[in-house]
C-alpha cells in the first residue's frame, strides 16, 4: 500500500497528549452523562474550549502556509467530532419527517442552556465553513505532501484515500456543507429568525399538548429512554469511527514518530487536565453528598442554621443616633423560645432564623 512521504506530523496540532485528551473527553463524557449527570456541563465547557483553541491555532498555521493538507484532515477530525454526531441525527429526522416525538435531542441526559447551545451552534458552523473552504480550495492551496510530489497525502475513507480524489472530496464537502446548513437552520430558529413552515407548527403543538398530559399524570414519556439509548449508541459509534479515522490517517501518512511522543509539556498539560476534570467526576460519583458539603462551606450561614446578627454581632437600634442605648436584635428560631433584644428604648428588632439539618 502506498504511502505518503511527509517530513514530519504537526505535534502542535495533534500530538499524542491532545488526542488522547480529546479522545477522553468525548467518550468520558458519554459515560458521565449517565453515571454523575452534574459534571457533564463543566466537561462540554472544557471540550468548547479544547475545540476553539485547536481550530484557531489551525486557522493561524493555515494562513502561514505552515501545514500540509493531511494537517488540517487530522485537525478537523479532532474538532468536529462532535459535530459527526449530528449527521445520523439529521439523517433520522428527515426519515422520520422531523417527528418531535422521535427526535433523539429533545430527550438529551443533560440539557443545554441555550447560551451553550447558541454557541455550540456558531462553533460547528465556522468548523463546516472551513471544512468546506479545505476540500473546496484549501487541499490546492497548502503545501504538498513532500519534496517529491507524490501527492497531497492520505485520508481515511473506510479504506485509504488520497486526500485530493474526487469522491474523497465531493464526501466531506457533502457532510461539511450539511452540518453548516443544519446549524444554520436551527441557530435561525433558536433565534426567532427563522419560522417554521405551519406543519411543523403543529407538530409542535401537538407534541407540547402530549407532553403537558403526560407532566399532569405524572408520567414519562414512553420514549425518552430508548431514545436517549440510541442516542449514546450512536455518538460511540461516531466516535470510534472518528478515532480509528484519525489513527489510519496518522500511519498511511508516516506521521507516527513525530506525532507520538508524550514527554513535552504541551503534550501533558491537556491530557491532566481532561484527566483531572474525570476524576473529580468519578470523585462525586463515590461521594454525591460532595456538593452539599461544598455548599455549605461556602454559605455557612444559609446551609448550617446559625443564629444570625445584624452587622457584625451587635446591631444598634434606630435610637442609637438619637442617643438611645444600643441593643442585640432580637432572634425566633421556629421550636424554640423567643429571645428578646436588649438594651435601649427603640422596639427590638426580630430576626427569623432557620434551623439547620
Amino acid at each position: 500500500m502506498a504511502t505518503c512521504n511527509q517530513q514530519g506530523g504537526n505535534p502542535s496540532l495533534y500530538g499524542l497528549g491532545i488526542r488522547i485528551a480529546f479522545y477522553s473527553l468525548w467518550l468520558g463524557t458519554l459515560l458521565v452523562s449517565y453515571l454523575i449527570p452534574s459534571s457533564v456541563p463543566n466537561l462540554r465547557l472544557l471540550q468548547s474550549f479544547f475545540m476553539l483553541s485547536t481550530f484557531f491555532a489551525l486557522i493561524l498555521q493555515s494562513s502561514w502556509g505552515a501545514i500540509s493538507p493531511v494537517d488540517a484532515y487530522i485537525t478537523l477530525l479532532l474538532t468536529s467530532a462532535t459535530f459527526y454526531t449530528f449527521i445520523p441525527i439529521y439523517i433520522w429526522k428527515v426519515l422520520s419527517m422531523c417527528n418531535p416525538f422521535w427526535d433523539p435531542t429533545r430527550w438529551p441526559r443533560v440539557p443545554m442552556t441555550g447560551f451553550y447551545k447558541r454557541w455550540e451552534l456558531l462553533t460547528m458552523t465556522a468548523l463546516a465553513a472551513y471544512t468546506t473552504w479545505l476540500f473546496g480550495s484549501g487541499v490546492g492551496s497548502l503545501p504538498t505532501c513532500g519534496d517529491q510530489g507524490e501527492g497531497k497525502g492520505y485520508g481515511f475513507f473506510f479504506t485509504q484515500a488520497p486526500i485530493d480524489a474526487g469522491l474523497f472530496v465531493a464526501v466531506n464537502i457533502v457532510f461539511a456543507v450539511e452540518l453548516m446548513i443544519g446549524g444554520l437552520i436551527s441557530l435561525g430558529v433558536d433565534l426567532g429568525i427563522i419560522f417554521l413552515p405551519r406543519w411543523r407548527r403543529r407538530q409542535e403543538r401537538r407534541f407540547e399538548r402530549e407532553m403537558d398530559r403526560f407532566e399532569m399524570r405524572g408520567e414519562e414519556f414512553p420514549w425518552k429512554s430508548p431514545l436517549q439509548l440510541l442516542r449514546a449508541i450512536s455518538d460511540t459509534i461516531v466516535f470510534t469511527i472518528v478515532i480509528v479515522a484519525i489513527e489510519f490517517t496518522i500511519q498511511w501518512n508516516n506521521l507516527t514518530p513525530e506525532v507520538s511522543d508524550i514527554s513535552t509539556s504541551a503534550q501533558l498539560i491537556p491530557l491532566f487536565v481532561v484527566a483531572g476534570f474525570l476524576l473529580h467526576a468519578l470523585y462525586v460519583w463515590f461521594n454525591p453528598d460532595h456538593d452539599k458539603v461544598i455548599r455549605r462551606a461556602l454559605h455557612p450561614k444559609r446551609h448550617g442554621g446559625k443564629e444570625t446578627r445584624r452587622g457584625k454581632g451587635r446591631s444598634r437600634s434606630s435610637s442609637d443616633n438619637g442617643g438611645g442605648g444600643g441593643g442585640f436584635v432580637g432572634v425566633a428560631v421556629p421550636g424554640r423560645p423567643y429571645i428578646p433584644g436588649g438594651g435601649g428604648g427603640a422596639a427590638a428588632n426580630v430576626v427569623h432564623v432557620e434551623p439547620g439539618p
